[in-house]
């Protein structure tokens, strides 16, 4: 059943399309500085928008994709200076549905997948894990398939309350090993060694806390890693270990614009 933070929500733009094309603020704000950063070359995004019902600001997240992998698990949302949750603002739907399969037909649990992100939501599903599952699984409406190419992504939040906040991208790809984490890395690990489908764990991106009332373009930085079966929500610094996971994802800009902006826009 869909939770309390259940979404409505528009996906829109299937296609490969070029952002210039567009003439919608704050997406071409976030094209227009990306683009000066890369040169003059342009880039083709797959465009998506959700809202929240009650988001008071919009909100735009360019995300360029680095290595090719395999259906990666992405999630993006915005939390307060204590590390609270304030709103989701887009989760793979395999994992906010639970819509993972096994060639023996079962339906396999990935606490490993997202963790930082689920433990952040802090909703436990009957076996005690964080992921969803069919009972506690995310609306439609917030997720969708990840992208197999860069991505646009137009949304909206509600940070009442909050002087500071700071947006949050995870990101996990399967069979992404190396040296230290392989699949027999962790062998007394049952969620490790069992499902077959971890790699190297899930890396965390953010961009510094920010005063949501006022307007900025912000580029989110590496800053950690979750545990590499999913047993805790932690983000992890240590990152010696991790090789082509870093290469998920070669970029993320954000750009948030205040209230007063959008009211003036809509007079």
């Amino acid at each position: 059943m869909p939770t309390a933070q259940a979404y409505a929500v528009i996906i829109a733009g299937i296609l490969l399309i070029p952002l210039y094309e567009f003439d919608l603020p704050p997406i071409t704000t976030v094209y227009d500085f990306g683009k000066a950063q890369r040169g003059t070359t342009d880039v083709f995004y797959k465009k998506m928008s959700t809202r929240a019902v009650n988001a008071k600001q919009p909100i735009a997240v360019e995300v360029l994709r680095g290595a090719d992998a395999t259906d990666p698990q992405v999630a993006i949302w915005i939390e307060d200076e204590s590390g609270a949750l304030l709103n989701t603002l887009y989760v793979s739907s395999a994992l906010a549905n639970n819509d993972f399969f096994a060639i023996d037909g079962s339906t396999p649990r990935r606490p490993e997948a997202l963790p930082i992100w689920s433990h952040r939501r802090g909703v436990k599903a009957a076996d005690g894990l964080y992921v969803p599952d069919d009972d506690t699984q995310l609306a439609d409406g917030v997720t969708a398939a990840t992208p197999n190419t860069n991505f646009m992504l137009s949304s909206g939040f509600d940070a009442s309350g909050a002087s500071r906040v700071r947006v949050m991208l995870e990101v996990n790809a399967s069979f992404d090993w190396n040296e230290t984490y392989h699949e027999n890395a962790y062998p007394d690990d049952p969620v490790y060694s069992g499902s077959g489908y971890v790699g190297q764990p899930a890396l965390l991106y953010a961009t510094s806390l920010v005063d949501p009332r006022e307007a900025n373009i912000l580029k989110m930085s590496l800053v950690g890693r979750g545990h590499h079966s999913g047993q805790d929500g932690e983000i992890y610094t240590d990152l010696s270990d991790i090789t082509t996971a870093r290469d998920l994802v070669e970029r993320v800009l954000v750009f948030v614009e205040p209230v007063a902006e959008q009211v003036a826009s809509a007079l």
